[in-house]
């Protein structure tokens, strides 16, 4: 119990060592750009994000000429 809960903590405080939100393929483009979003927000205490709001996000980005590059 009292590991779980240093778990929960560790977890909570750092989502990026969170394997819900292990991102390791970048070639997904767009779709990996709402994880990427959900992993800041994470990171920033804003949680159950609406899928509605990340779409909202992500055609901000696209508007606004956005595209996924992947690193050479």
């Amino acid at each position: 119990m009292k590991y779980e809960a240093l778990l929960r903590n560790l977890l909570k405080n750092n989502p990026d060592i969170n394997p819900e939100y292990n991102i390791t393929d970048i070639e997904g483009g767009m779709d990996n750009l709402s994880i990427d979003l959900s992993l800041v927000f994470s990171k920033h205490g804003v949680k159950d994000l609406d899928n509605n709001f990340v779409k909202d996000i992500i055609k901000v980005f696209e508007l606004n000429g956005y595209r996924k590059m992947l690193d050479n």
